[in-house]
């Protein structure tokens, strides 16, 4: 009988043994799983902490985007109502200078101008005429070119004080527009 005992003993030392293998290997698995885990959980850290800068630099982009449209819609503003194109403004601005001398009793003779290009895409219009009256109403005039309500720039102003009374004004004019059209430079008569 005793073989049957032995055989138990066997037995319960080989189950014992594999049971014992089955919880090392079991805790050597786990442990793996675990650093892992760690691992994965830090790289996971990593990513949320890349992914809040991300929205932040985004954020701060959707900013700059937003300046940038409002800064370029500043500049088609600037571009369409106080530049304007030449078509468009040339002859109003030379009207308002005509009505302003009528309504001072001033004498405006034929104007000369010319043209140069500027750097992104801008003319330079120059205007060149003599205005004759008496100094009172010169002074008006200028008064008056100064609330213009065209963009424009004074940039010589000459009196003459001729035989046979009165006062003539010469004067230089600049003004800009944004180039539609035509390129290079000419000069002619008004």
């Amino acid at each position: 009988m005793r073989k049957p005992w032995f055989i138990k003993k066997m037995f319960l030392f080989l189950l014992g043994a594999i049971i014992v293998v089955n919880i090392l290997v079991k805790v050597t698995l786990l442990n793996h799983l675990l650093l892992g885990v760690s691992e994965l959980s830090a790289k996971r850290q990593a990513l949320v902490e890349k992914k809040k800068s991300l929205l932040k630099k985004k954020e701060r982009l959707a900013v700059l985007k937003k300046r940038i449209s409002t800064a370029e819609n500043g500049i088609s503003t600037f571009e369409k109502e106080v530049l304007g194109s030449k078509s468009e403004r040339l002859s109003k601005i030379m009207d308002e200078i005509d009505k302003i001398c009528a309504d001072l009793s001033l004498e405006r003779r034929e104007a000369s101008y010319s043209h140069r290009l500027l750097p992104q895409g801008v003319e330079e219009v120059s205007l060149v005429f003599p205005v004759s009256g008496n100094y009172d109403d010169i002074r008006r005039f200028i008064y008056q070119l100064e609330r213009f309500p065209y963009f424009v720039v004074i940039d010589r102003l000459e009196l003459a004080n001729p035989e046979g009374g009165g006062v003539v004004l010469n004067i230089s004019l600049s003004t800009y527009f944004t180039l539609q059209g035509k390129r290079g430079t000419d000069a002619g008569a008004n």
